[in-house]
Order: structure tokens, then sequence, then C-alpha cells
């Protein structure tokens, strides 16, 4: 990783961080942000035009005076973009890869890792658009909360993996833990959180609760298996996980009503999955 990547990649968790809270100068962060990610030819031309068209669709959607009908299809395209970034299918980006193929136990699987700007791209259109931003005054209730939710949601997933042989208790301190915080927490928790619980929870749930009894779980449990999804190419087993995983951190959100605590939660959860069990998991026998 050379310094100008350590520059790029600090100043777009800065950029996040700023935009999440509405911190003076964050705005001005972020472009010069792309600015930089254009001039070292990580976003080009064609990923310019992508950020720029997911803008148009959440300003499209957003605007009150659009009608329900073409609100909806921009919800939907939105959704669908969104998605596509988050899950690096989008041409146009070139994300830099910080682990490659490490093995961080003998038996468990190799483990690859990027720093990936088109989810926090992804993750920039909601919070400047879509306007999903947190409470600066609830950040302190949000991270008791966070730690409250944290322990009973770990135990609960951890004995879930270790009964579907999923992972073994392997307690390790692995070399690259401070990157895989960094990236975990800021490009991968919160990206997430922001997507598939402020934005598809929120909204489902708003969907089925004038539709359906208890229509907030059933809200709940469509963006749990939305994000399960999302993980197919890590194979059914992990489908699974991610699914029960998006539920406890839908119902840590959803309880709260604290995006923080959810962010939290989630990043507690892999921060325990890397430090006492395989990960990213075993590998097959």
């Amino acid at each position: 990783m050379s310094w100008f990547d350590i520059v790029l990649f600090g100043l777009v968790g800065f950029a996040t961080i700023g935009m999440f809270y509405g911190l003076n100068g964050s705005y001005l962060i972020a472009v010069t942000t792309l600015g930089l990610a254009i001039y070292q030819g990580r976003v080009s031309g064609l990923g310019l035009l992508i950020i720029a068209v997911g803008v148009g669709l959440g300003w499209f959607f957003s605007n009150s005076r659009v009608k329900l009908l073409p609100k909806s299809l921009g919800h939907l395209l939105l959704i669908v973009l969104v998605l596509a970034l988050s899950m690096h299918v989008v041409p146009g980006f070139e994300n830099l890869k910080v682990v490659d193929g490490l093995r961080l136990a003998p038996d468990s699987l190799p483990y690859t890792m990027y720093l990936n700007l088109d989810k926090q791209f992804a993750a920039w259109i909601l919070i400047l658009v879509v306007g999903l931003k947190a409470n600066r005054e609830s950040l302190v209730k949000g991270l008791s909360r966070g730690i409250f939710f944290a322990i009973p949601v770990f135990l609960f997933i951890a004995a879930l993996s270790l009964l579907v042989s999923w992972v073994r208790f392997n307690p390790k301190y692995p070399e690259i833990l401070p990157i895989w915080a960094y990236k975990n927490l800021l490009f991968t928790c919160v990206s997430e959180e922001l997507f598939f619980r402020a934005y598809i929870q929120t909204s489902l749930i708003s969907f089925f609760s004038c539709r359906l009894k208890n229509g907030q779980y059933w809200g709940i449990a469509m963006a749990a298996v939305i994000f399960g999804l999302a993980h197919f190419a890590g194979g059914l087993t992990y489908v699974f996980m991610a699914t029960v995983a998006g539920g406890v951190y839908g119902l840590a959100y959803y309880r709260s009503q604290s995006l923080e605590a959810a962010i939290l939660t989630h990043f507690l959860v892999n921060l325990g999955h890397i430090l006492l069990f395989s990960y990213p998991a075993l590998a097959p026998s």
C-alpha cells in the first residue's frame, strides 16, 4: 500500500464519518477524495457517471413532487444500483487489495480483503441524497445500546456457527487486525447498516406495518433475507448465517432506534469472530 493509498482511503473513512454526522467540511473532503480517486485511476469516467446516476435517482425519489409510481421505480432502481455497487459488479472502480489469500489457521479458508471504493460511494449516495444520517446527540446512547445488544447476539451467533460446523474455536490476534478493523467498521458495517437497516428495513417496515399485523417483524425478516442473499458468493451456509445475523442486527436497530447500535453490534460480532473463531470459516474437510 502506497502513501497515496493511505491518504486516499484515510480520507474516504473520514469523509464517511463526517457526512454520517453532518460535520462541517465533510462534503468538501468527500469531493476532494473523489477527485484524488479519479486522479489515481481508481475511479474512471464511467464510475463517475454511475455515481452521478445514483445521486440523480436518489434525488428523483426523495423529491416530494414526484408521483408515487415513478418514485417507487426510483426506489427500485436505486436499490439495484446500491446492491450492484456493494457486490462489486459495477465497472469503473478499482478497489485496493490489502490481503490476498491469507490463511489465519491451517484449517480455515483463505482470506482476501479489499478496501472497496464502490461500496463506500454507495453509502455516500444514501447519506447525501436519501438523508440517512446519524443523530450526534444519540451517539453515546447508541454506543451503549450497541454493547448491550452485542453480547447476547454474539453468543447466539457463535453457538449457531459451532452447531452447523461453520467455524471452530480458534483464539488468536491476527497481524492484520488494525487494517481489518478499520475496513470492517467503516467499509463494511457502516455501509451495510445504512443500506440494509436504515434504508431497506425502514422502508419495508413502513410498507408492511399498514398492511399486516406485526408488520414490523415482516419488514425485519424480509430485510434479513435480502441481507443474506447479498452474501450468496460465500455459499449456502454463509447465506443462512448472514440471514440470521441480519435478523438480529435488524432487531437491534428496531428496538434501539439507533443506527449506531446496529453498527456497533455488527462490528463487535465480526470482531469476536476474527479473534475467537475460524476466519472467515472452516475449510471443507
